[in-house]
């Protein structure tokens, strides 16, 4: 660009706007994309405490299906049999303390010797659809 007297000409000028807006478009651009990716991390911690809520489902349900074997294992059929974590725990077959926080029960029967548990847990931010007080 070469000034003259005059200043700048007005073609000088389109250049020089285009270019600023060219990189003011480029930072918008970069800037959406990092609030995006931080939303997918807070969604993706999200959907890992999910898991670990429903693995702790399962590992009741399994719990409660061994207790069921051990203490029921006479009868064909029982009606609906409510243990705690607590008393699973007290049993040997549920580590407690890795959920110290979260309040949980499994409702488990024996129907023609096929057993079947439930887990439902309340946690501070997640709580099993179902859950009764």
């Amino acid at each position: 660009m070469k000034l003259n007297k005059n200043g700048w000409g007005l073609s000088q000028m389109l250049w020089m706007s285009g270019i600023i807006l060219f990189f003011f478009l480029v930072v918008v651009v970069l800037i959406y994309n990092l609030y995006n990716s931080l939303d997918l991390d807070m969604n993706s911690k999200e959907s890992v405490d999910r898991l670990s809520y429903e693995q702790m489902e399962e590992d009741l349900e399994e719990a409660a299906t061994k207790y069921m074997e051990y203490n029921y294992s006479n009868f064909s059929d029982t009606g609906d049999i409510w243990l705690t974590k607590d008393q699973l725990f007290k049993a040997g077959l549920f580590m407690e303390y890795l959920y110290e926080d979260c309040e949980a029960y499994t409702i488990s029967n024996k129907i023609n010797g096929n057993i079947s548990s439930k887990a439902y847990i309340k946690c501070e931010d997640y709580v099993t659809s179902g859950y009764d007080n």
